[in-house]
């Protein structure tokens, strides 16, 4: 192999890695939190409602999904009854409590087991 070729390869996989150190340096300078949440999207582990640590990935601004795949509102707090969000839908000025038997999954978002038709009142 020529020594010109040789370099170019050489410097095309310093390139990538390279690209991927810097890629994992940005993930860690939004933090820890937010770095754990990545890392569980990447690997597909998602943190089932049965298990109770899945409260504490609940935070403030997370998205709130309904079963039928839209957005329904955005988390305000976490209560002892429930989820307090915002609904994104007309008409609704204040924050609105979802049960937590609502919750189907949690991962870098709130996903819900209802969806519209089942709480039209609300989704």
């Amino acid at each position: 192999m020529d020594s010109h070729l040789f370099a170019k390869k050489v410097t095309n996989i310093g390139a990538k890695a390279s690209s991927a150190v810097r890629y994992a340096g940005y993930q860690i300078s939004r933090g820890i939190e937010s770095t754990v949440t990545f890392v569980l999207e990447r690997a597909g582990i998602k943190i089932e409602p049965d298990n109770v640590s899945w409260k504490n990935h609940v935070k403030h601004g997370m998205v709130v999904i309904g079963g039928c795949s839209r957005i329904v509102g955005f988390v305000d707090e976490l209560a002892a009854d429930g989820i307090k969000i915002s609904p994104v839908k007309e008409g609704f000025q204040h924050p609105i409590t979802v049960p937590f038997a609502w919750v189907d999954q949690v991962d870098t978002r709130v996903h819900l087991n209802i969806d519209h038709e089942e709480r039209s009142e609300i989704l």
